[in-house]
């Protein structure tokens, strides 16, 4: 079965998207293993510079590439992503199993974003 994980730095904290998440990894399951990561952010202080966001950036770097699943496809969502369709998705993951991986890794990021070198392996 197809492997699908999702990291989130941070925690899902409001009542409604935890019941989305239940929802959708419900959905799921007759169609792919799914696994929902939640990692902690970095604490920076309250006006942080951008060096020490940088830092921190760095540090979640680090636990997300000791996350990601060994060969899995790996997807950034970012804001300055290009938006798909439902159906594009869909057949973007079909061409990921024809190609062999059995494993496909998304993360969101936290509130100052991801550090490039993340973007960079996606």
């Amino acid at each position: 079965m197809f492997d699908i994980t999702l990291i989130a730095m941070g925690k899902l904290k409001e009542k409604f998207y935890l019941s989305a998440a239940e929802e959708y990894t419900k959905r799921l399951k007759g169609y792919c293993s799914f696994n929902l990561l939640e990692l902690p952010e970095y604490r920076l202080p309250e006006n942080p510079s951008p060096a020490e966001i940088a830092a921190g950036l760095d540090k979640e770097a680090e636990l997300i590439f000791s996350k990601i699943p060994k060969g899995a496809w790996f997807c950034v969502l970012t804001p300055e992503g290009k938006l798909q369709s439902s159906e594009a998705l869909a057949a973007t993951l079909e061409q990921v199993k024809l190609s062999g991986r059995s494993s496909a890794c998304f993360l969101i990021g936290s509130s100052f974003g991801m550090a490039p070198q993340v973007k960079a392996r996606a």
